[in-house]
């Protein structure tokens, strides 16, 4: 996957430079720098040669990313309300005097979510199916938030993506699945 620097220093995405980089440099996308793709996850802009203008700013993940993040979002949530110094203790403000009775605390909470993420797997709970989510962001940019079922995300599956995005042919698998919890 090519990485173009953009300079995204701004707090906003500068699209008009994103277009033209995209129309200069002849490729199908370009990876945002500011987060980092993996095996599970890209952010990338890309355009329509049909209509080049709009830049497509879109997120894809893979099914097995999405499920891992609901089952550590229903724990975290179920956590929050067992535990009411939650919240206080994820943001990161403890002071030297309460770090060790903080560490307690936290290890409980850990060993709570854990538990409960344990239940949701054996209830089959939580359960994850492609989708393409698209929100407009003004005229000349379309936010897409893109869920699929692969084993993973590289230069291959993202213009696999856009080709059959653009030319309207993606066909969505609307099975639900459930997968192992991986941390």
């Amino acid at each position: 996957m090519e990485n173009i620097d953009l300079d995204s220093s701004s707090e906003k995405t500068d699209y008009s430079k994103i277009k033209k980089t995209l129309q200069e440099k002849e490729v199908t996308f370009i990876l945002d720098t500011d987060d980092e793709s993996t095996d599970e996850f890209a952010h990338f802009y890309f355009i329509n040669n049909g209509d080049s203008n709009v830049v497509f700013d879109a997120v894809l993940y893979t099914l097995q990313m999405e499920y891992n993040s609901e089952l550590y979002d229903v724990a975290e949530q179920k956590a929050a309300e067992r535990f009411p110094d939650f919240k206080k203790l994820t943001a990161d403000s403890s002071s030297d005097d309460q770090e060790k009775e903080e560490e307690e605390e936290e290890e409980e909470i850990g060993l709570f979510m854990a538990e409960i993420i344990i239940d949701l797997e054996e209830q089959d709970k939580i359960k994850v199916k492609e989708h393409v989510d698209e929100d407009r962001e003004g005229k000349d940019v379309i936010l897409i938030d893109v869920g699929l079922n692969l084993d993973k995300i590289n230069s291959s599956t993202i213009e696999s993506f856009i080709k059959n995005y653009t030319s309207g042919t993606i066909v969505l698998d609307n099975t639900y699945y459930s997968f192992q919890y991986e941390e």
